[in-house]
């Protein structure tokens, strides 16, 4: 593969981004434009002057992107945004589903509706939006979907079970849909990153008192993550250089799940 010259050529790939209005979801974006991607930048409807400033950071880099206002918890919405994205843009090759809900606190103490809205968005959403995707790629060729799962679908976490069933769910929805696609030239792997600073974590640590040194401890390398640090391994599973890769999930933790 390497006679290609440039790796991790995605020149005229068009890839949608989901929950793509800050933290990984922005940097994954920006990662696949700046590799020569056509990125549409998707976020809830109420997000979309956040999604339309990185999209419009993107384009001030002179690479291109497009802002699109996208709630993978209505599926008949996903089917439309989609298809407009690829009317648009001239296809769909590349999915990340990076939108997720956390709900976070005590087993006890969680309700129905946590519960639901968890599992309902971070892994039915993966599943309506990967399903969407699939129909637009199929007559294409194929193509790369890639979930953003985390650590956290590998190993448990106290005061978090709902995210946990859910990351654990979208591991192996991936393994699933890798072999359901694969005769369809559809690769579907997923990026577990450990614990990185997004709003998410921002979030937890206003809710319950943790810090960034609590987090740290479990790590290895002595930090959390930057969002960043997370892109590049999408960029690689959206690459041709992954072609042979499906069913994975790449670990990207500082060694969290290896204690």
């Amino acid at each position: 593969m390497w006679h290609r010259g440039t790796v991790f050529n995605l020149q005229g790939k068009v890839a949608v981004v989901t929950g793509a209005a800050q933290g990984i979801g922005a940097a994954i974006s920006r990662t696949l434009a700046v590799a020569g991607a056509h990125v549409a930048v998707t976020d809830l409807p109420d997000r979309m002057v956040d999604a339309t400033d990185v999209a419009d950071a993107i384009t001030a880099e002179s690479h291109t992107a497009h802002a699109f206002g996208l709630d993978v918890d209505d599926p008949s919405r996903v089917r439309e945004v989609l298809g407009d994205i690829a009317s648009e843009l001239g296809g769909v090759d590349i999915l990340v589903n990076n939108a997720a809900w956390s709900s976070f606190g005590s087993s006890l103490e969680t309700t129905r509706d946590d519960w639901e809205r968890t599992l309902t968005t971070t892994l039915t959403g993966v599943f309506v939006c990967s399903q969407a995707a699939a129909t637009i790629m199929i007559p294409r060729g194929g193509g790369r979907i890639i979930n953003v799962a985390s650590q956290l679908g590998l190993v448990g976490m106290e005061n978090s079970a709902a995210y946990v069933a859910a990351k654990g769910g979208v591991i192996n929805l991936t393994r699933g849909l890798a072999l359901d696609w694969a005769s369809h030239s559809i690769t579907v792997n997923a990026v577990a990153p450990g614990p990185t600073m997004t709003p998410r974590l921002d979030r937890r640590m206003e809710s319950s008192g943790e810090t960034v040194e609590d987090f740290a401890r479990n790590v290895p390398l002595g930090r959390v993550a930057q969002p960043e640090e997370i892109a590049p391994a999408v960029l690689f599973l959206a690459s041709d250089e992954a072609a042979f890769i499906t069913g994975h999930t790449l670990v990207v933790d500082g060694g969290w799940t290896a204690r």
